[in-house]
């Protein structure tokens, strides 16, 4: 079997007000509840990074990025990726939805919506929300 590239992925935990920040995918692979996020760019640090998808993705402007986790993502289908989670400590601005998301809404981190974003899964298999706040 010949060999895959391993992709670097980026997902944004936005927290206002207690809770968090998620928008329904419409991508027909990367479907359920996710964070704000995406791919790595070449040269990027993980910071740079996210502010970029974050920015793009919903219009926010982050500050404070912190490394917060990561999880080794294998698809149904094969595709494989590592995701590296951060933390934005505060994003300016309303969110309004690019066109990778069918809407944005706030979630208290006790009561998430269904399906989530397989990266999302695996971040909450190794850590809790409510200790990220």
């Amino acid at each position: 079997m010949p060999l895959r590239k391993i992709g670097v992925g980026l997902g944004i935990l936005v927290f206002r007000d207690g809770k968090i920040l998620l928008g329904n995918r419409i991508n027909k692979r990367h479907i359920g509840w996710a964070p704000p996020g995406g791919h790595l760019e070449e040269g990027e640090s993980f910071e740079e990074g996210a502010a970029r998808e974050l920015r793009e993705e919903t219009s926010l402007l982050a500050g404070g990025l912190e490394v917060v986790g990561v999880t080794n993502d294998i698809y149904p289908d094969g595709l494989h990726y590592v995701t590296v989670f951060l933390k934005a400590e505060n994003a300016a601005g309303e969110p309004r939805p690019n066109d990778e998301f069918s809407e944005l809404k706030w979630f208290d981190p006790g009561a998430l919506p269904k399906p989530l974003f397989l990266p999302l899964q695996n971040f909450l298999k190794q850590s809790r929300l409510e200790e990220i706040i």
